[in-house]
């Protein structure tokens, strides 16, 4: 499913910063689910957990973030609107906590380079 490797990678972007998901990334990558995916708080809430389990086991970040990326980009129900749309939500998360560390950044990029996104 494109919305759970969406939330895994704003996930991963948000844990990239180094220590535990802070609240306010919470709250961002829930707001996010549920403006771009029309999810109700509820369901954004299950998500974002669902995400954050699942992060606990994943593979190193960049891997995660490769694999998961060709995922969202060859998804036949994905268009170019999508791709951008996830972009800007994990920008988002990057900003969560101020600007965005090293870490986040080449997350962002490894995204970018296999959506074909300009920086």
């Amino acid at each position: 499913d494109p919305r759970e490797a969406a939330a895994i990678m704003m996930m991963q972007v948000a844990l990239a910063r180094g220590g535990k998901l802070t609240p306010r990334q919470s709250d961002v990558i829930e707001a996010e689910i549920r403006e771009h995916f029309e999810y109700t708080p509820g369901e954004a809430e299950d998500l974002a957990a669902h995400a954050a389990w699942v992060s606990q086991t994943c593979p190193p970040a960049k891997d995660t973030m490769t694999r998961l990326s060709r995922m969202i980009v060859n998804a036949p129900q994905l268009g170019p609107k999508e791709v951008v749309d996830l972009d800007a939500m994990l920008v988002a998360v990057s900003e969560a906590e101020d600007l965005p560390t090293r870490a986040q950044l080449l997350l962002l990029q490894v995204y970018r380079d296999t959506a074909g996104l300009k920086t």
